[in-house]
């Protein structure tokens, strides 16, 4: 994972699998190429390499989608919304209301 970010950083058009994908969420066809075995990988390749339009266009839209997720301030923004219980990472809407709700039932023992 990390070193595909790093490719995006250094706006490195990347193809890569959709396992890899699914860690970071990327674009595909926009922000990343995805290519699951070697006959698109190849494809892809050759796409790309007579495609320079294609090539600008998946680099920069590459290196925004790093900026724009992956760095220190995003991931500290992120991390902050988890901890204070104002956010969820998965966008889901999360009942943080405290149960006050009395326990009726007494505990016992065994003996």
């Amino acid at each position: 994972q990390n070193k595909i970010l790093q490719g995006m950083a250094m706006k490195i058009p990347c193809i890569i699998t959709q396992l890899a994908n699914n860690a970071i969420e990327a674009s595909n066809g926009t922000e990343v190429i995805i290519a699951n075995t070697a006959e698109e990988f190849a494809n892809a390749i050759i796409d790309l390499l007579n495609d320079e339009s294609k090539q600008n266009k998946i680099a920069e839209n590459a290196f925004t989608f790093v900026n724009k997720n992956y760095t220190w301030q995003a991931m500290t923004e992120k991390l902050n919304a988890l901890f204070s219980g104002s956010g969820n990472l998965a966008n889901e809407t999360k009942d943080t209301t405290p149960n006050t709700t009395p326990i009726t039932t007494p505990i016992t023992t065994q003996q």
